[in-house]
């Protein structure tokens, strides 16, 4: 099932010098309203990034486009949301802060930047996770993926997407 993200604005920035604190967005999608808070303390780099898209507009009109099931529990795994393979909407790549540097995990409702073709970068896809999902977390050579924020309002909807 495809959810269409209608607008993502931002929310409320709570900011605390010297270093970033908690940034919240709202996703609004035809499945209703989301909200995540992101981690800017731990993944700066990831948040930042995140945001250019939102403030520049480029996830306008975007889809939750994958939703991908765990083998042996089917209720959990993750949806895929953001520009696909848009070129023309795409920023430069930033460098990958994976679990293993930010501390943050895969857990039921993290949301985690996507790397596309390179692995050590994040682009503008991102992924919400529907149950926890150690796999996705780095271990070992595998860098895994940026866990930078988490659902604080709109599961229910993820759900609905989660199909």
């Amino acid at each position: 099932m495809r959810i269409l993200v209608a607008l993502i604005a931002l929310f409320l920035t709570a900011a605390a010098p010297p270093e970033p604190a908690t940034v919240r967005v709202r996703l609004v999608t035809s499945a209703g309203n989301i909200v995540v808070a992101l981690d800017g303390r731990r993944a700066p780099k990831t948040v930042a990034n995140f945001l250019a898209y939102v403030d520049d507009g480029r996830l306008e009109n975007t889809q939750f486009y994958r939703s991908a099931r765990r083998k042996g529990n089917p209720s959990q795994g993750f949806v895929q949301g953001g520009i696909g393979t848009d070129a023309r909407r795409m920023l430069p790549s930033v460098p990958l802060e994976s679990t293993a540097q930010t501390g943050l995990r895969h857990l039921d409702g993290t949301i985690s930047m996507a790397h596309g073709p390179n692995p050590d970068g994040a682009n503008c896809n991102f992924s919400i996770m529907v149950g926890p999902n150690p796999g996705l977390d780095a271990r070992g050579p595998f860098k895994g993926f940026a866990a930078f924020g988490k659902v604080i309002q709109g599961m229910d909807e993820i759900g609905r997407a989660h199909v």
